[in-house]
């Protein structure tokens, strides 16, 4: 008897707190991925400075991001465009461009991209030759600089 009553005062209290509906939360998460990669060419480090160049493959640059309120990227220059003689203050200018876009590199420049991409294309130069004659021996050299951030 003191069965009966104890499973049925169980069930009773336990039915009390029952309800007729209930939910469950569930939830995801994808990381950001947010990324950009430059593979130079051995063209990078050997340009003849004394030949005209027009598009010449320097690199192959990748973005990719995922982020859903897009990205930005800015490319600078530490000699805003020309490259530099080691050890000198002479100057050689280059023009620059990502795929089919101009690159400005007098200053920083900045490309907004407003989805989630994943793009490759060829980073190339331009540039008018200048008789060895003309030029003081040396290297010149510059340094470009890619970073990326989301929005």
């Amino acid at each position: 008897m003191k069965t009966i009553l104890f499973i049925l005062l169980t069930f009773i209290c336990c039915a009390s707190f029952a309800g007729t509906q209930s939910s469950l939360p569930l939830k995801g998460k994808i990381a950001l991925l947010l990324g950009i990669e430059i593979t130079p060419t051995p063209a990078a480090l050997l340009l003849d400075l004394t030949q005209s160049q027009t598009n010449l493959k320097v690199a192959s640059g990748k973005l990719f991001s995922n982020s859903g309120s897009g990205f930005k990227v800015t490319v600078s220059s530490s000699n805003q465009g020309k490259l530099k003689r080691i050890g000198g203050n002479n100057l050689f200018p280059y023009a620059m461009k990502f795929g089919p876009v101009d690159v400005p590199l007098s200053s920083t420049a900045e490309f907004v991209y407003p989805l989630p991409l994943n793009y490759t294309d060829d980073i190339t130069v331009s540039y008018t030759g200048v008789p060895a004659s003309n030029l003081i021996a040396g290297d010149y050299i510059d340094t470009i600089t890619f970073t990326i951030s989301a929005l």
